[in-house]
């Protein structure tokens, strides 16, 4: 798939493991505040352990130079590290991927998209509008159930009667830059498909969907 045609050869497609070193410089370069429970490694380690070819990257020539992260869990579909190479914004690339992310979900059954950016990035809320994402009255929570350092393997292996570890409010499921290194998370922004084209619709979400 090509963003350009000014910018060929750029492909985007299912990330595999010999991708890893490119995924995790890139994400390292465009995530360089991202907190321990993001560290690219063990993103990037998790994701593909889930098999569900969701994790693409647009290469040029062999060089990963942007990814998209897609979820689907059967009812919702998620959209995580929107990311592109600062050498190579400004040209499509991102607008490509979130198109090739959001087509993927369609064919999983996905009726719907969600991401979540900070409220405060209007430039990064004018870029997902443009796609045809609109903004949602939603508060966002979250609350971590394994540390930062904890492999699934010795999760809930803690000493009988310990305290559970206390809850605390995250800035959503993942940060989401786009082409000027602004990223995410706060303010929900939901995405439903409608018509062949899939043209967005407006969505109105009735209590505790």
């Amino acid at each position: 798939m090509l963003a350009d045609s000014r910018y060929e050869p750029l492909h985007i497609r299912s990330c595999t493991t010999l991708d890893r070193t490119g995924v995790i410089a890139l994400w390292e370069t465009v995530f360089p505040d991202d907190p321990p429970h993001n560290a690219p490694a063990k993103v990037f380690d998790a994701k593909l352990a889930v098999h569900d070819g969701m994790l693409f990257v647009a290469t040029d020539a062999d060089t990963v130079i942007g990814t998209a992260m897609a979820g689907y869990d059967g009812h919702r579909g998620w959209l995580y590290t929107v990311a592109v190479s600062p050498g190579h914004r400004r040209r499509g690339v991102g607008t490509a991927l979130v198109r090739h992310a959001v087509a993927a979900l369609r064919t999983a059954g996905c009726t719907k998209v969600n991401l979540q950016i900070r409220a405060t990035n209007l430039a990064v809320r004018e870029f997902y509008e443009s796609l045809g994402f609109e903004a949602e009255e939603r508060l966002s929570m979250g609350m971590h159930i394994r540390g930062a350092d904890e492999s699934p393997t010795t999760a809930g292996a803690g000493a009988a009667g310990a305290e559970p570890a206390p809850r605390r409010r995250i800035d959503g499921n993942q940060d989401v830059p786009l082409e000027d290194d602004l990223v995410a998370p706060d303010c929900r922004i939901g995405y439903r498909h409608g018509g062949e084209e899939g043209h967005p619709l407006t969505y109105h979400r009735t209590e505790g969907e």
